[in-house]
């Protein structure tokens, strides 16, 4: 049987859509997980943290994933930079640019973001892990654990990072003992 060109666009169409959907939901509970984590380390230190520069890169963490999952993190300042571009004609000024790319890069693979969006960097991090927790993925324990140990090398164990490490390990449990039910 050889399939026609309607069924064919209805699969491509389908499967993409899943994919999108399963992508945006992620994001949404990325998004949530870096501002409950960001409300409550203000409580805890005087750490500046931008939430605006926050909120945007956890909504555009992946926004390079459909190009290249192995590398997603590394490739998004290009993708920003052209879906910018593409939507508003224009070019995204150059400091936003290397903030947010420095975030989204910093999610992923090494951790060694600048000092300016450290803060930024290691929530979005670890709220991108987290989330496995509330998608019971059996890699969630040794992602965070590796996460972790990369983010106090830079952090140096210092007083800044062992707030934020129990801020993050409180997420943690919560969303362990949910299950598959994401907490808030």
């Amino acid at each position: 049987m050889i399939l026609n060109e309607a069924v064919c666009w209805g699969m491509l169409r389908h499967n993409y859509a899943e994919r999108v959907e399963k992508k945006v939901r992620h994001t949404e509970r990325v998004l949530r997980s870096c501002m409950k984590i960001a409300e409550k380390l203000a409580e805890k230190t005087d750490a500046e943290i931008d939430a605006g520069l926050l909120a945007q890169a956890a909504i555009l963490h992946d926004i390079a994933k459909f190009n290249d999952e192995e590398n997603h993190h590394i490739k998004g300042e290009k993708v920003l930079e052209k879906e910018y571009k593409r939507l508003t004609g224009r070019s995204l000024d150059k400091e936003t640019r290397k903030k947010l790319a420095a975030v989204i890069a910093a999610h992923k693979g090494d951790f060694d973001p600048p000092g300016k969006v450290k803060f930024e960097a290691a929530i979005l991090r670890m709220a991108d892990k987290l989330d496995k927790y509330s998608r019971g993925k059996p890699s969630a324990d040794e992602s965070y654990e590796k996460s972790m140990k990369r983010i106090k090398k830079y952090f140096e164990d210092s007083e800044e990072y062992r707030s934020f490490a129990k801020v993050c390990e409180k997420r943690r449990e919560k969303l362990k003992g949910a299950g598959s039910a994401m907490v808030f």
